[in-house]
């Protein structure tokens, strides 16, 4: 007998005999007694209240039947679920093997790669080429020195350059399988995210809000970040600084590159008339090997190619970039006081011009040549020169009361012209030379012959030279050697001549000199930018003196 049928039919029973002794005690104990009635209707209601109660019971133990079922199905569904969830752990600990598999297999591949990538190159190098041409320039007789990854250094018939990944021919490109840093590092980072990507997906966690910055605090972490690289620069800088010197004076230089070409930087007044020059870097080395001169339109600046391959060069700031403000943090490098060490004085720029910079670095003599350097250690200018402090009134408890220094800047379009080293360097004392002779023929031009001789001591133009200083100066000329001995035997006495005889004679010495000077040539083309002005005032001077000495002979001759 099932269970709820065998409680049901004891429990019916049960409660119908407890009603019926119930009730038999009630109508025994209250026939006589007339209030018993009520209660005894009370009884029944409550009989028949628990008769629906225990109706409602049997429903529900009607249903324990089909619900033990519900329950022994859902059972079943568990175990069933269970078995999935570990089929599930299985097909996830073959697909995490997968994926290491596969990524083993892409970090093989990319090794692979790279070998072979690096061995394409490695047999390229020592290859001869007949000629190529790179930004427009053609290079002829060319080897293939070293073949990177971001560019090719190789040897041509005028010298060595360096082609970076960007200025290279495409076919180069893609048998080098050359790329740009910036290129190496976009493929570097895909590889890395495709291998993590999963790993990344899953990882990812909700960026905490940043703290809004004031103007203020923005400039002051910039100029932090600025102060820590600077302190770092001088590692890349320092060993591509030279030291120069000469017979006439010392100062610096550095290697920097401008398309494919690695250039010695310096200023123009550094090698002006320095005849023996001697560039020597940190390490002892001296580089001897370069290319034609290329002297800045307009400015004190020169560059020489280097025919070699040098190992560290620096970067010159894109003329592209943001222009420069005052206040921003450089360092400048160079020989100071030409005492053969490299130093580096950091400071700020102070003023910025179309062509130049002012800086508070403490550069000094020797200093100049030497490279003015950002905090990223890309080159921004070149030291020029110096202004010694006011001191008139106007400037007291001003910036110009002090020592201000300036450099050329780089980061601008400069238009470069050739010329050669020897000729550079000897032009200054080509112009001496010549300025010389103008200078001596101001000075006869302003004598006064007489039979007592000459007023040497009188001063010709601002200069505070006298006749007798420039005459001196000008001793290995023939015409002046014999004007000062008759000018003595004037002066001694020791020679009679009448004043028609006296103008004859000077007039002869003049004449001499005037056809000497208007002879005399100093090439234009021999001269670079550098001079140019200077050659322009020597002609123009020389006119004015040829001038005044004609009218000296015709003078002569009244």
């Amino acid at each position: 007998m099932e269970p709820s049928v065998f409680i049901n039919s004891a429990m019916r029973k049960r409660f119908r005999l407890l009603g019926i002794c119930g009730l038999s005690l009630l109508l025994s104990s209250c026939v006589e007694d007339k209030e018993s009635k009520a209660r005894i209707v009370e009884l029944e209601d409550e009989l028949i209240y628990t008769e629906e109660k225990l109706a409602d019971a049997q429903d529900e133990l009607d249903n324990f039947s089909e619900i033990e079922s519900e329950l022994e199905a859902t059972r079943t569904k568990v175990e069933a679920l269970e078995e999935l969830e570990k089929a599930k752990q299985e097909l996830e600990e073959a697909k995490s093997g997968l994926e290491e598999e596969l990524k083993k297999v892409k970090e093989d591949f990319d090794a692979y790669q790279k070998k072979y990538e690096a061995k394409v190159r490695r047999e390229a190098e020592g290859e001869a080429i007949a000629s190529i041409t790179v930004a427009g320039k053609e290079l002829k007789n060319v080897v293939l020195r070293h073949v990177g990854e971001s560019e090719v250094k190789l040897s041509h018939e005028s010298g060595f350059a360096t082609i970076s990944a960007e200025n290279a021919p495409s076919d180069w490109k893609e048998r080098f399988f050359l790329r740009t840093p910036e290129e190496s590092a976009a493929r570097e980072a895909a590889f890395l995210a495709d291998l993590n990507r999963e790993q990344e997906a899953g990882s990812e966690e909700e960026a905490e809000p940043t703290r809004r910055l004031s103007d203020y605090q923005k400039r002051r972490l910039e100029q932090e970040a600025q102060r820590e690289a600077m302190e770092k620069v001088n590692e890349i800088v320092e060993p591509a600084v030279v030291l120069i010197k000469g017979d006439s004076g010392t100062g610096t230089g550095f290697f920097a590159r401008e398309g494919i070409t690695t250039y010695l930087y310096t200023a123009a007044h550094v090698l002006d008339r320095n005849t023996g020059l001697v560039i020597e870097d940190v390490t002892g080395r001296q580089w001897k090997d370069f290319g034609d001169l290329e002297v800045a339109e307009g400015l004190d600046l020169v560059r020489i190619p280097v025919t070699v391959e040098v190992a560290n060069v620096l970067e010159i700031r894109s003329p592209e970039e943001e222009d420069l403000v005052s206040g921003e943090f450089v360092a400048a490098f160079g020989n100071a006081d030409g005492a053969g060490v490299i130093t580096k004085n950091e400071g700020r720029v102070r003023g910025v011009g179309p062509e130049t910079l002012e800086v508070t670095s403490g550069v000094v003599r020797g200093d100049s040549g030497g490279p003015v350097v950002l905090s990223d250690g890309t080159v921004v200018a070149l030291i020029t020169h110096l202004l010694e402090g006011r001191d008139d009134v106007w400037a007291e408890t001003t910036p110009s009361a002090r020592v201000r220094r300036f450099a050329c800047r780089l980061d601008r379009k400069i238009q470069w012209k050739k010329a050669s080293l020897g000729s550079f360097i000897t032009a200054q004392t080509k112009i001496d030379s010549y300025d010389r002779v103008t200078r001596l023929m101001f000075a006869l031009a302003s004598l006064r012959p007489t039979t007592k001789g000459l007023l040497v001591d009188s001063r010709v133009g601002s200069g505070g030279d006298t006749v007798m200083d420039i005459l001196e100066d000008n001793q290995e000329k023939r015409v002046v050697r014999e004007l000062l001995e008759m000018n003595n035997s004037l002066q001694a006495r020791k020679t009679n001549m009448s004043e028609r005889d006296l103008r004859k004679d000077f007039r002869s010495y003049y004449e001499s000199l005037y056809h000497s000077a208007q002879k005399q040539r100093l090439e234009v083309r021999d001269v670079s930018p550098y001079h140019e002005a200077e050659v322009k005032a020597s002609f123009e001077w020389r006119a004015d003196a040829l001038e005044a000495m004609k009218e000296a002979i015709d003078n002569l001759r009244e």
